[in-house]
């Protein structure tokens, strides 16, 4: 059985739309990582500034308690 044009043109079309699904996987894999890493700076800052109060606190606390 010998493929004809007709079915190398699919073949070839086929594997663009592969290629083309392949690449904006990727993308949207990346899109991902982005946000997820944007929110785990933003957390990371909102932690800080919520526990730093709490951590001089506790510190001063500490340290007056030893003298």
């Amino acid at each position: 059985m010998s493929a004809t044009a007709h079915d190398v043109a699919d073949n070839a079309q086929t594997a663009a739309s592969r290629a083309n699904q392949a690449d904006l996987s990727a993308k949207d894999g990346e899109a991902i990582v982005e946000k997820t890493t944007a929110s785990i700076a933003q957390l990371t800052e909102k932690w800080v500034a919520w526990s730093t109060p709490s951590m001089n606190w506790l510190l001063t606390a500490i340290i007056s308690s030893q003298y």
